[in-house]
């Protein structure tokens, strides 16, 4: 259903904007809010003074906790898999994102051409993946520990 207008048929910009014109034309006019005094006064171009106050001093906060330092040694994962194809290190990727977390895929270059390798984990120690994987067994996932680095 159109609208029907007498007269030539209005063109759809033409009539989009006589909408807009008559909406404007309706409301309430807008007005502004009466600038501070010291806006006018520099409107004006009087000379003035301000007065600057020196900020309150914060009180003093407990310092941060400092973060944990970063290992210094190299770090161990978990590999589960390793594949020619991205596609397939990122479908293993979302399955394992249903129950662990700290999954990344290492691209790494053997015989000329591109494998990427899907690891879990990053512990400071070999010992430290022991839960994992267990966790990693339990689900249905072989995996074996590399050096992460």
């Amino acid at each position: 259903m159109g609208l029907i207008l007498d007269g030539p048929r209005m063109p759809p910009r033409m009539l989009y904007l006589f909408v807009i014109a008559a909406v404007l034309a309706a409301s309430p006019p807008v007005r502004a809010e009466e600038p501070s005094e010291l806006r006018r006064k520099f409107l004006s171009g009087t000379p003035y003074d301000v007065k600057i106050e020196a900020p309150v001093a914060a009180k003093p906060e407990a310092p941060a906790p400092e973060p944990e330092p970063e290992p210094s040694g190299p770090l161990y994962s978990l590999q589960v898999g390793a594949f020619r194809e991205f596609k397939k290190a990122a479908e293993l990727r979302s399955e394992l994102l249903e129950n662990f977390t700290d999954i990344e895929i290492v691209e790494t270059q053997s015989g000329g051409q591109s494998l990427f390798r899907v690891r879990v984990g990053h512990e400071p120690s070999r010992t430290g993946l022991g839960d994992l994987k267990e966790k990693l067994t339990e689900a249905g996932y072989a995996s074996f520990t590399v050096n992460a680095d």
